[in-house]
């Protein structure tokens, strides 16, 4: 009878240990394999020149690109521009993520702006200027069903044509 319950108690002890050493494997916290982008900010340029530098939760604008004013990035009433994100890690390196990532984005008012992935480049959008006022817009990089990176709204101005 002692030897039965020895042997029931050394089963159910090694079953146990057998299934969490199998769960422990298979853990996604603990997944070397799962890379993520390590974005820490971005830059938006045009035309290969600066416009806004997203660092340490601050936007930085180039107003001398013709694009950013007040704090803004700035664009015309039916007018668009094209734009390439860059992400900066830690360190503040340029870096343009994995092929498995995309960039997404949130606008806060679709009635002022619209954007689209420009070309055949998925870091490259073209911001088009639909009706005068301000809104925001927002980044991500998505990675599968998740954000790898979120940026604070970028404040987004579209100003009457000057044409008009």
């Amino acid at each position: 009878m002692i030897i039965r319950l020895i042997s029931a108690t050394k089963l159910i002890s090694f079953l146990f240990l057998a299934s969490a050493l199998a769960l422990a494997c298979d853990n996604p916290v603990d997944n070397d394999d799962h890379d993520h982008a390590g974005a820490e900010g971005f830059v938006l340029t045009s035309s290969g020149e600066e416009v806004v530098r997203y660092e340490n939760e601050l936007f930085l604008f180039n107003e001398e690109s013709g694009f950013a004013v007040d704090d803004q990035l700035r664009i015309f009433e039916a007018a668009s521009a094209e734009f390439e994100i860059v992400f900066l890690d830690h360190d503040g390196d340029h870096f343009t993520p994995d092929d498995d990532l995309m960039l997404d984005w949130l606008i806060g008012n679709q009635d002022i702006v619209d954007l689209q992935h420009a070309d055949e480049n998925k870091w490259s959008f073209q911001l088009n200027g639909i009706s005068e006022g301000e809104t925001t817009v927002t980044f991500y990089i998505v990675h599968g069903e998740h954000n790898d990176f979120t940026s604070l709204p970028l404040p987004v101005q579209v100003a009457q044509n000057e044409e008009n």
